[in-house]
């Protein structure tokens, strides 16, 4: 049965973020602080030997509700999947929202999406996202992955031309993913499709959120998107993707240069920024 929110002027909002205390917390923390539409914020420390490090960041804010876990419910390659389950069944307010630790929000996140749910009333409202390295400096925003029910122009195989230290790379085959997912930190859903949903982060650890957004079309749950880019994704490479930043390092020691792991870290980000900043995101068919 659809949910609808009968007070759509009072909309509360629960942000949801499960942490073991990295230091990136601070920033996240801060930017549900600092929205324009206001959002209570639950942060689930993941286990009882993480609580010195968590305590010493969330002990500075006082208006934020930390819960501490005894146990590491994210160990072996579970991540945030079950503390991102039963989230929806200890909050009280209308919508959840989910924002890991080493990400953050930008100001009007949380009234993009507020702005929607009045409108529209579907079942979940998500977000495009920016992408941003380790020190939270924009490097561009994402066009081509968690764009939800929308299409990247690009084809799946795109080929790029980077150049470092003088040296000229062209036509470097760049496999880009297939399949549609939202990013977790882009997700609001009500309360009760959260609750619903709760087997389905169970499923799986390392992308939860794939599995999360099949499960919503198989329910033909209503979702729409802002349209904004209001999340700031913090960018690490992959596994994939630094095997082929190793084949790259290959091609560079052929030249006699030899890469430190920050200088393939950078030359990848250079590429991803290059097939982002000349993608055009489609809308759905």
């Amino acid at each position: 049965m659809k949910e609808r929110v009968t007070n759509k002027s009072r909309l509360t909002f629960a942000v949801i973020t499960a942490t073991i205390g990295r230091i990136e917390l601070h920033r996240a923390i801060q930017s549900v602080a600092n929205q324009t539409y206001p959002a209570k914020h639950y942060v689930f420390v993941d286990g009882e030997q993480f609580f010195d490090n968590a305590r010493a960041i969330l002990s500075q804010y006082p208006a934020v509700t930390a819960i501490y876990l005894p146990m590491n419910t994210g160990k072996d390659g579970w991540y945030n999947s079950r503390i991102n389950a039963i989230a929806p069944f200890l909050v009280q307010e209308d919508i959840i929202c989910y924002l890991d630790d080493d990400n953050f929000y930008q100001p009007d996140h949380i009234q993009n999406v507020f702005d929607v749910y009045v409108k529209e009333d579907p079942d979940y409202v998500y977000t495009f996202r920016n992408l941003i390295d380790r020190k939270g400096n924009f490097l561009c925003q994402d066009k081509i992955e968690s764009l939800g029910h929308y299409i990247k122009s690009h084809p799946n195989t795109y080929t790029v031309n980077i150049r470092h230290q003088g040296i000229l790379l062209e036509n470097i085959r760049f496999e880009l993913g297939s399949e549609k997912f939202i990013d977790v930190s882009c997700y609001t859903f009500k309360r009760a499709l959260a609750q619903n949903l709760a087997q389905a982060w169970n499923q799986i650890g390392f992308g939860n959120d794939r599995y999360v957004f099949q499960q919503l079309n198989k329910l033909n749950a209503k979702g729409i998107c802002t349209e904004k880019f209001s999340l700031n994704y913090q960018f690490i490479p992959s596994a994939a993707s630094i095997r082929m930043c190793s084949s790259l390092q290959a091609i560079f020691a052929e030249h006699k240069i030899e890469l430190t792991e920050q200088e393939i870290e950078h030359i990848f980000c250079q590429i991803v920024c290059q097939i982002n900043n000349c993608a055009h995101i489609l809308p759905p068919i």
